[in-house]
Formats: C-alpha cells, sequence, structure tokens
C-alpha cells in the first residue's frame, strides 16, 4: 500500500478531523497503542512507539504501514495457494470419475442370441418378456438389461415376435437398424431381413411407438401404432406408411410354422425357401421377377408340399436338385 508523503502535523491534523481513510484511521490507532508484544514492532530507535524526531515518527507510520501490507500480500498468497490446491483436487476428482465412467462403459457387455437356417427358437428374457426368433435371426442385449431404467436390446437381423412384461417404470425399446421401437407391455412382431428393403413392425395387442433416427435426422413415424396395424418403413429414407390386417397371420409362424409372406418378390420368396429349408435357392431370368409381388400363407410341411403351394398360387415352375432350387418366373 503506497502513501502520499505529508506532514506529522498533517496526519494528526486529519486524525482528528476524520480524513483519513480506514486503514490510516487504524495505522495511528495502533501505533499509539503499540507495545513490545506487540506482532509489528517499532524500530529500535523508538521507546513504547516514541521517536525523538518528527522525521523518526514519520518513517515509524511508513514503515508500520509497509509492514501491513506485507501481511495483506501474504494473506493474498495464502488464499491463492489454497485456490491452486482446491483446482487441483477438482481436476484430479473429475478425471478419476471420468475414468470410472469410461471403464464401466467398457466393461458393458452384450448378451447375444442367434438362429441358424430352418431352426425357430422361443426365449426369455430377464425380465419374463417372451421372444420367438424365426430362422437366421440375431437379438443382442445388454448384460445390465434389467437393472436399468429402460430394457434395451437390439434386432440386428431376421424376425421375432416380443411379447412384453409390463413394467411401466421401465420402458422397453428395440433398435433395429435406423429403427427403435418403444413399448411398456405389448405384443408384436418385428421382421427385417438383410435383402428386405424395408421394416415391418405388426402389433397383435396393445400399442407401440416407432422412431426413425438417421445421423442427426430424427423424427416420429407412430406415435401409437395399435392392434392389427402393419407399420412398413422404407430402409433408406425413412419413408413410412400404415396398413390393416390380421396380425395373427404375421406371427404364425412362431405357432405352426407357417410362412406368411407379404407383398415378396419371387428373389425375396427364394430367399425366404432358403432361410426354412436349409437349400441353396437361384431364380431364372424372367419378365421382371423382382416387380411381381405376392401376399400369400403357405402351411410349413415338407418342401415338396411347400413348393407345389407356389406353382397353384404363383403361376411359376422349378427344378429341384438335392440341396439346389431354381425357380422359373411364370412366362
Amino acid at each position: 500500500m503506497k502513501v502520499k508523503k505529508k506532514s506529522l502535523k498533517e496526519y494528526f491534523r486529519d486524525y482528528q478531523l476524520g480524513r483519513l481513510n480506514k486503514d490510516e484511521n487504524q495505522i495511528i490507532d495502533d501505533w499509539f497503542s503499540i507495545d513490545i508484544k506487540d506482532e509489528i514492532k517499532a524500530p529500535a530507535n523508538t521507546i513504547l512507539g516514541h521517536t525523538s524526531s518528527k522525521e523518526e515518527m514519520y518513517n515509524n507510520i511508513n514503515f508500520v504501514i509497509r509492514q501491513k501490507s506485507l501481511k495483506k500480500n501474504n494473506y493474498l498468497v495464502k488464499w491463492l495457494s489454497v485456490a491452486c490446491l482446491l483446482t487441483a483436487f477438482i481436476t484430479g476428482a473429475f478425471l478419476v470419475n471420468n475414468s470410472f465412467q469410461n471403464k464401466s462403459e467398457e466393461k458393458l457387455s452384450w448378451k447375444s442370441y442367434q438362429t441358424s437356417a430352418g431352426e425357430v427358437k422361443q426365449i426369455s428374457l430377464p425380465d419374463g418378456t417372451k421372444v420367438w426368433m424365426n430362422a437366421n435371426t440375431k437379438i443382442q442385449l445388454r448384460s445390465d438389461f434389467n437393472a436399468v431404467s429402460k430394457r434395451t436390446l437390439r434386432l440386428d437381423f431376421g424376425e421375432a415376435f416380443f411379447q412384453v412384461k409390463r413394467d411401466t417404470s421401465k420402458l422397453f425399446s428395440i433398435t433395429t437398424g435406423k429403427i427403435t421401437t418403444t413399448v411398456l407391455g405389448t405384443s408384436f412382431n418385428i421382421r427385417t431381413y438383410p435383402e428386405m428393403d424395408t421394416y415391418k413392425i405388426a402389433v397383435a395387442s396393445g400399442k407401440v411407438k416407432v422412431d426413425f433416427k438417421n445421423g442427426k435426422e430424427s423424427r416420429n413415424l407412430a406415435a401409437h401404432l395399435t392392434k392389427d396395424q402393419v407399420l412398413k418403413v422404407d430402409a433408406k429414407s425413412g419413408s413410412a406408411g400404415i396398413s390393416t390386417t390380421n396380425v395373427s397371420l404375421i406371427g404364425n409362424w412362431r405357432l405352426n410354422r407357417s410362412i406368411y409372406l407379404d407383398e415378396l418378390t419371387l428373389p425375396q420368396i427364394g430367399q425366404e425357401l432358403s432361410r426354412q429349408f436349409k437349400i441353396d435357392v437361384k431364380v431364372t431370368g424372367g419378365p421382371n421377377p423382382n416387380q411381381q409381388r405376392y401376399t400369400l400363407t403357405l402351411r410349413h410341411q415338407d418342401l415338396p408340399t411347400v413348393l407345389r403351394q407356389l406353382v397353384l398360387q404363383t403361376g411359376m415352375n422349378y427344378q429341384l436338385n438335392n440341396k439346389m432350387l431354381t425357380i422359373n418366373p411364370s412366362r
């Protein structure tokens, strides 16, 4: 603290008239009450604060002022040190916590369920939900599936029928590519095979919400999809449409192994036969085999019986040699 130099008389006059600031008043008060036990001592040539000249008095006052300033600076240094320590502690705590969270994420694993060609399997999830998996289907669920506020799983590919155990405190969410289906408790079918150009969500009971997300783009496709409604979503653009049908027909594959073909082309029908009967299928060239679509139900019996049904309903013909099926479109 820098004090403007003035005469001793001016100091005491201003002191008596109350013109000094708070710090200057305190210094003069301390000076008059100074004692050899005080923290701030006068120079050696003074006796209890009495000086032999005005100049010495002035110098002694300045000495006290300098000591006060040093004391304040020491306080400032101490507080800065404490602030630095607190900053270091908070930063360290943040890094430790962040590291712990990252390790927790690394420890999070996914449990997989998968079926092969010709296989239909039923599984029960930790929350009591029942899932039927059609041929060539893969499902994954988080290791903490039933321990968090949202039950999350993935349908990577294939077809599955879900009978969800109702739990109002935990939403049930299924991610299929760019589509997320969310429910509380209901039953529905999802179909999404690699060769398909659409996702299909069919509701057997309850209500279903469906959202589409592609990068930063996110939008709701169906807020309340209800019983016997089918949502078809274009896998690339996300455009969607809702139709009404008897959903029990769509989900019957899990009960009697019937094959429901919903607006499929002959190449797609061939891929369905390949999944169900473990055979190789080839569709020969014909009059636009990819344009004609068929909707029909085939009873899951032996392969020759199913093929005869297809011949009657589509007009196609075929050749079957061992495990190789060749389909020829109608002419």
